[in-house]
């Protein structure tokens, strides 16, 4: 094996998406790395601390090394910039509790792909609607003509980077962790130039796109679990908000 990551982990207090998150990334993915130290924020969100502490379990079962985070009140961008800033090892998987691995990956996959000055590589999914030859993602210019239509392409002075199941390195992880705004959604500030300084930070590196489309290397089950929870995801003043619908 290569040499050892870390993961960071988002969770809530939701223990039956964290069990099929952790069982299906188990023998895909972790068996094939050698895992270092996990880093786990354990939010009392969607749940009570029961719930919370069966999370931690689950976590422990799954790994050796496991710090866990137990916070008070919840906020997903505070708890990606505690995350973000834990890393020691050059590399670390970044995971949020709510989502699902299709394919095996292994080291060979992933690691050769940190080559100039890509700081993330990032699982292609079905909600990035990325349909372009460009293997990284980055922000859209758009273009309308009269009579045809729109046309849209790749702007790679834009680059998109994400907090759903990606690869980052250390130094591009712990970067962003010192310049988070942590009233503004995490995922947005990296990309949306609504943090200044985070943005002239992250425009230094790509976000490399990892896996095909069919299928698609992850799935969301997030979605589906709040549908079936009446609860409805919104960014609201560039902060994102859970609220029952």
């Amino acid at each position: 094996m290569d040499s050892p990551i870390d993961v960071t982990i988002v969770c809530g207090a939701r223990p039956a998406l964290l069990e099929r998150t952790l069982n299906s990334f188990a023998n895909r993915l972790f068996a094939n790395f050698e895992i270092g130290q996990v880093f786990a924020n354990l939010d009392l969100f969607n749940g009570t601390e029961a719930e919370r502490a069966a999370c931690r379990d689950l976590l422990h079962a799954h790994f050796e090394r496991v710090d866990c985070r137990l916070t008070e009140t919840p906020g997903f961008a505070e708890a990606v910039r505690w995350l973000w800033s834990q890393p020691k090892a050059e590399i670390a998987l970044h995971l949020e509790d709510d989502w699902l691995l299709n394919c095996d990956v292994r080291p060979g996959d992933i690691l050769p792909l940190f080559s100039g000055n890509t700081g993330q590589v990032s699982f292609q999914a079905l909600e990035k609607h990325w349909k372009y030859r460009s293997r990284y993602h980055t922000r859209r210019r758009r273009l309308r003509i009269p009579g045809i239509g729109s046309i849209s392409w790749p702007d790679p002075s834009r680059p998109f980077f994400t907090t759903a199941p990606s690869f980052v390195t250390r130094h591009f992880a712990n970067g962003c962790s010192e310049r988070f705004d942590t009233t503004r959604d995490p995922e947005k500030q990296m990309s949306d130039g609504s943090n200044p300084t985070l943005s002239a930070f992250t425009r230094q590196f790509r976000n490399r796109l990892w896996g095909g489309r069919n299928p698609y290397p992850i799935t969301d089950i997030g979605r589906d679990w709040r549908a079936a929870q009446g609860i409805e995801k919104s960014i609201v003043g560039g902060r994102s908000s859970w609220t029952s619908a």
